[in-house]
């Protein structure tokens, strides 16, 4: 069973749980191709588990995350995936 939460790009967040989502269903989640996310404690999201975001998100020109720190290097942008197993 995993636990996702979805931090929006319009400042709301969403939580469920069920069991290990789909490839299809991660990129719905953000709206396109997924990346992971390195070091998200690098922008305040603090989990064990796995964050994904959109690729594309830049490029597509998607608003800013205002749930992730901005740092000197780089933008959150986009809605944010998370993804703990429980």
């Amino acid at each position: 069973m995993y636990k996702y939460k979805i931090l929006k790009s319009d400042g709301s967040s969403e939580e469920f749980s069920t069991e290990k989502l789909s490839l299809d269903s991660l990129q719905r989640h953000v709206g396109g191709f997924i990346q992971l996310l390195p070091n998200p404690s690098a922008f305040g999201i603090e989990t064990d588990g796995d964050v994904y975001v959109n690729e594309d998100g830049k490029l597509l020109n998607l608003p800013a995350n205002p749930h992730a720190t901005i740092t000197d290097f780089d933008v959150l942008v986009g809605d944010i995936l998370i993804e703990e197993k429980i």
